[in-house]
């Protein structure tokens, strides 16, 4: 019993595949967006910070020079005094002030647990003992990023939720050709050789469905040729099998004459010869269809020989063979025994259709056959080809006939890549 494989579809790797791919892409760029939005935010507030940096710092410093003019006494209460009234100013903004005197912190506002950057700078002489510390707290740009990283997450799952159910859908329609395909392959390999799969998109699906349906047509042909070739073979075997038994029994139970006795003698070795026949053209048909054949060039005069041993074989009295050659340097590519069989089966069935002059034209590569005998119609033409099928089964069977001789004609010419052409009119001659 043949185990069924267990594994993912292609819809459903193409579905995996598909969301993954589209999950990687989203999460990379929801990071880059929110990382580059972070950057350009932190970018703007430390240049918004040194500049007002920059402002207090010229602002304390001119307050400095101001009190160094009039000799007043600068010492770290009237420094504290000073930076206050800017500390009160822009703590509401969620900036902070650290000034120092000497290296000694002489005022700060700055709270202890907070995400903050700083800006530090030196006053210039003469007062670069002074030192201003500026900060700007972040949180709520560090709170703004999270809340964004959040918000993309949740869209991502939303965004995600629709990717898929579109994806399936698209996938499941696409793929929808192939399924019929497998449904259409699976019951013609059950037997049903006439089932077909109704897909007539332009694309590839569609050339591939087309594709399917003449396989399907080919090897419902073939089947059928198949077993009408069967059939045909055991109707075949089983009128001489049943004659042979038949007389050999009346020998040897029956009281019979010599004249009695020849007759059944007589009957039993044309049957068997007749079965010989069978079974050397059926040898030569499987020998054809499974072996290469050796080809090579053959001039006229050895198709003359060819033609000459072909009629020897298959000649009777008032018979005659006429040849005409066109072109005595022509040339034709093929294998010699298998021409012979062509020439000798088409020149039989000739004699055996009653013709009288049976006339063999040679034009470079192409072999023509005609005869004066009784013809056929157009409807026994497409089928004489066929194995063992017979015009006249009862006058077939009297000429030793097995309704196999056409049919190794057209093997050879389809191995010599010929065009077999039959055409005939009822009682042309």
């Amino acid at each position: 019993m043949k185990k069924k494989r267990i594994g993912f579809r292609f819809w459903q790797k193409a579905f995996l595949c598909g969301l993954l791919l589209f999950l990687l892409a989203f999460d990379i760029l929801g990071y880059v967006v929110s990382k580059q939005s972070f950057s350009l935010n932190v970018k703007y507030m430390q240049d918004e910070a040194a500049l007002a940096q920059q402002v207090i710092a010229k602002s304390l410093y001119e307050n400095l020079r101001n009190l160094s003019n009039k000799q007043q006494e600068i010492n770290s209460d009237t420094m504290k005094s000073m930076v206050e009234p800017y500390a009160a100013y822009y703590s509401k903004q969620n900036v902070y002030l650290s000034l120092k005197l000497n290296d000694t912190e002489v005022f700060s506002n700055i709270p202890s647990q907070s995400a903050l950057f700083d800006i530090t700078e030196d006053f210039p002489e003469p007062f670069e003992n002074v030192q201003l510390v500026y900060k700007k707290d972040i949180s709520a740009l560090i709170s703004w990023h999270n809340d964004m990283v959040k918000m993309l997450i949740r869209t991502g799952v939303y965004v995600s939720l629709c990717m898929s159910a579109i994806l399936l859908f698209l996938l499941l329609r696409l793929t929808a050709p192939f399924r019929k395909l497998n449904i259409a392959a699976t019951e013609i390999k059950e037997g049903n050789y006439s089932k077909r799969v109704g897909i007539k998109s332009k694309d590839e699906i569609g050339e591939f469905a087309e594709l399917f349906n003449e396989m399907a047509d080919s090897v419902q042909e073939q089947s059928e040729s198949r077993e009408r070739f069967i059939n045909n073979l055991a109707h075949e075997m089983r009128t001489p099998i049943t004659a042979i038994s038949g007389y050999a029994e009346i020998l040897k139970i029956a009281n019979v004459d010599e004249a009695e006795k020849e007759k059944a003698l007589n009957y039993i070795i044309n049957q068997s010869m007749r079965m010989k026949n069978m079974t050397y053209k059926l040898m030569d048909l499987a020998y054809m269809n499974h072996n290469a054949i050796e080809k090579k060039s053959l001039s006229m005069e050895d198709m003359k020989e060819i033609i000459t041993r072909a009629t020897a074989t298959c000649g009777k009295d008032g018979v005659t063979f006429p040849v005409e050659v066109v072109h005595e340097e022509a040339m034709i590519y093929g294998d010699a025994v298998l021409l012979e069989s062509l020439l000798q089966n088409f020149l039989e069935n000739a004699v055996k259709a009653g013709g009288t002059e049976i006339r063999i034209r040679l034009d470079e590569s192409v072999i023509t056959i005609e005869d004066n005998g009784r013809g056929m119609d157009s409807e026994e033409v497409g089928k004489i080809t066929e194995p063992f099928y017979r015009i006249d089964k009862s006058r077939a069977r009297a000429d030793g006939g097995v309704g196999l001789g056409l049919a190794l004609c057209a093997t050879i010419c389809k191995i010599h890549d010929a065009k077999l052409s039959i055409t005939s009119e009822i009682e042309l001659g």
